[in-house]
């Protein structure tokens, strides 16, 4: 039978090295580091196709968003401040990706509208 306080006990422990060492990759990509933030952008990549997949409904869209969200991640990573909030912290502008695209696209269709009626 197992016990699930070590088990539970051995998890916790597990992620909180894998924490640790998310936040060690994180601050040597904020120091140039691009192989660090080569193993961040492996990690999460996939996880942030997915997400900006559902949130825009368009895979090839999301795959370009993902591009831009780690573009602005990389050129911004000097300004975040807490290391261990690197996961959120993508996601936000992920989110913030999504949003530009989905207004960006709302306007395009609100010129394309217009052109018609003219």
């Amino acid at each position: 039978m197992v016990d699930l306080t070590k088990l539970a006990s051995f998890s916790e422990k597990e992620k909180s090295n894998q924490d640790s060492n998310e936040a060690a990759l994180v601050i040597r990509a904020r120091q140039g580091d691009k192989q660090a933030f080569d193993v961040l952008y492996v990690r999460y990549c996939g996880q942030i196709k997915r997400y900006l997949s559902r949130m825009v409904g368009d895979d090839n869209a999301a795959c370009d968003l993902a591009q831009d969200t780690f573009l602005k991640a990389w050129s911004q990573l000097p300004s975040l401040r807490e290391p261990t909030r690197f996961t959120s912290w993508l996601y936000r502008i992920a989110q913030n990706c999504a949003r530009d695209y989905q207004r960006h696209l709302g306007r395009l269709q609100l010129i394309s509208l217009s052109v018609n009626a003219s």
